[in-house]
């Protein structure tokens, strides 16, 4: 086979990738039964302002209204990650959320993409929205792994641009870096 056609062969299967996830995110879009895991923070930072201990399921579940096979389980993240939530938390609606966490998909795409001198913009659209923990995934549950590829980014982007190693002193670069 030459390039070209494994290039074509390529180019086909990431439309079908991309088209798949598309038509998935817009089924969930218009499913009124999903984001129970958006539920739970919203429930828990409900719950921390009522002086309620948001890990504690008993205490969490008089803040959250599930439907009878939305899964109810406690907050399990650490405390700092509820000042997220409680920025969030001021949309009090899924459907904001979800524009947010578009928003910042395309925002950590930009920083992500920048990072890099040569970009292969087809590869990375499909694994973000295919394989990043399936973005079908997060959209479904309102789960928070969105808001931490953005984090991701953010750190990526302030690392320095190119590490080298001295052949004596392995994995020091320079003494003054080194805290």
């Amino acid at each position: 086979m030459n390039f070209s056609l494994w290039k074509t062969v390529y180019i086909l299967l990431c439309a079908g990738l991309f088209l798949a996830a598309i038509t998935t995110l817009g089924f969930i879009f218009l499913s009124p039964d999903t984001g129970w895991d958006y539920k739970v923070y919203m429930g828990s930072i409900d719950a921390l302002s009522h002086g309620q201990n948001p890990y504690d399921h008993n205490e969490l579940k008089n803040y959250i209204t599930v439907g009878s096979d939305d899964p109810l389980f406690a907050y399990g993240y650490p405390p700092h990650t509820l000042l997220i939530f409680w920025f969030i938390s001021l949309f009090n609606n899924i459907g904001i959320y979800r524009i947010f966490c578009i928003l910042l998909i395309l925002i950590g795409s930009y920083i992500a993409l920048s990072i890099e001198e040569k970009r292969d913009y087809l590869f990375f659209g499909i694994l973000l929205t295919t394989g990043f923990i399936s973005m079908y995934w997060n959209f479904l549950t309102g789960n928070d792994s969105i808001i931490f590829f953005f984090f991701t980014a953010i750190i990526y982007l302030g690392l320095p641009e190119k590490v080298t190693i001295d052949d004596k002193k392995p994995f020091v670069t320079d003494s003054s870096n080194v805290l």
